[in-house]
């Protein structure tokens, strides 16, 4: 099989394509973005989940990341090009990859360099590149050392009451729990990893990305362009995504930097051609965020006018597909259900205007070789 050009989905935090029956990206994210390229390139374009270490350490996932691209490469056979589309830590992860030294040492391998010379597009949605101030809060270094904060419990009791709530009112058809469970044998193996590594937690911490910021610099010509996710502070929302927003929102423990003013800049320059559901006036500062990274952070690099691709307003699953999805014909139950109640209003309208210009940016950067 001979493909010019393959698009790699990099997940984020938990790091899986597939638990159980339960897979990381929504179904017909991979379809709805192949059907996007195919139809304007007209030829075959596969899209391919990929798999990283949980919620490993930085290092372990980058590595880990190669190795998944150059074992896709191998079971292709010849591929002249590849296109990272990484959400969250995934779209760090991705951009790692493209930088001029690895994490772990001072230079890549030849067998690594053969396959970041094939990474021709990064594109990072929801992507925490300066870290998220949500790793900085208790809750998180509760998840991070559950024996040495024991004694945080107390002041998570709200949140993880609401956390509770949420999950007994779901379908149990449509949790992950349910499904995880339904699978065993393949969901034992994803407990154990994140048993035993949660060290991506630490790493996302703003101070702990701002050192990487500094380290990791990027001469790779590889194509690098974010989506940025918001949810406004006025919007209803179930108490558990309150909860969560407000610990994203708690700036206090996080290093601001100029950098960071020039990002929110940006998005309110560009605030007015977001997808969304209606027309609401959207304000960036350093609060804002889509529930679990903060908004400005998720720009690498904000001095290039060129890296923005969009503002959407919706929540951290929301732009994987995982959203209160209803037939918009004929009403009823939900299709599926989604992972937050943020109130974003986002939707089927918006989850296909997303992966359309997610596919845009693509065929830029496929013609940029033609």
């Amino acid at each position: 099989m001979i493909c010019d050009d393959v698009i790699v989905l990099v997940p984020g935090f938990l790091g899986f394509a597939r638990t159980g029956g339960y897979y990381y990206f929504a179904d017909r994210l991979c379809a709805g973005v192949r059907g996007a390229l195919e139809s304007s390139m007209r030829r075959p374009v596969p899209v391919i989940p990929a798999c990283t270490l949980p919620m490993d350490h930085l290092v372990a996932r980058q590595q880990y990341l190669l190795n998944e691209l150059r074992r896709i490469v191998e079971r292709i056979g010849r591929v002249k090009r590849i296109h990272l589309v990484g959400h969250s830590a995934g779209g760090v992860d991705a951009q790692l990859i493209t930088c001029d030294r690895p994490l772990a040492a001072e230079r890549w391998s030849a067998q690594d360099e053969r396959v970041r010379e094939k990474i021709a597009s990064v594109i990072g949605i929801a992507a925490p590149h300066h870290g998220t101030c949500l790793a900085d809060a208790p809750i998180a270094e509760l998840l991070a050392d559950p024996l040495r904060h024991v004694r945080l419990l107390p002041s998570l009791a709200r949140p993880l009451w609401n956390l509770s709530r949420l999950v007994a009112n779901l379908d149990s058809t449509h949790t992950i729990a349910s499904s995880m469970l339904h699978n065993f044998p393949d969901s034992a193996q994803f407990l154990w990893e994140i048993t035993a590594n949660r060290g991506l937690i630490q790493d996302l911490a703003p101070r702990s990305m701002q050192a990487v910021r500094e380290y990791a610099q990027s001469s790779h010509p590889a194509l690098l362009r974010s989506f940025v996710t918001v949810v406004p502070e006025s919007m209803s929302a179930d108490p558990f995504f309150k909860d969560l927003k407000a610990l994203t929102s708690d700036t206090s423990r996080s290093p601001a930097t100029p950098q960071l003013l020039v990002s929110a800049a940006e998005l309110q320059n560009a605030a007015p051609k977001a997808i969304q559901s209606g027309g609401i006036v959207l304000q960036f500062d350093e609060r804002s965020s889509d529930g679990v990274v903060n908004s400005i952070r998720q720009l690498c690099n904000p001095d290039d006018p060129q890296e923005l691709a969009g503002i959407v307003v919706g929540d951290h699953a929301d732009v994987l597909g995982h959203y209160d999805r209803v037939d918009a014909l004929l009403g009823g139950r939900p299709l599926n259900e989604g992972l937050f109640r943020s109130g974003s209003g986002f939707g089927d309208d918006q989850f296909f205007e997303l992966y359309r210009d997610v596919a845009r940016v693509l065929i830029e950067s496929i013609r940029r070789f033609e």
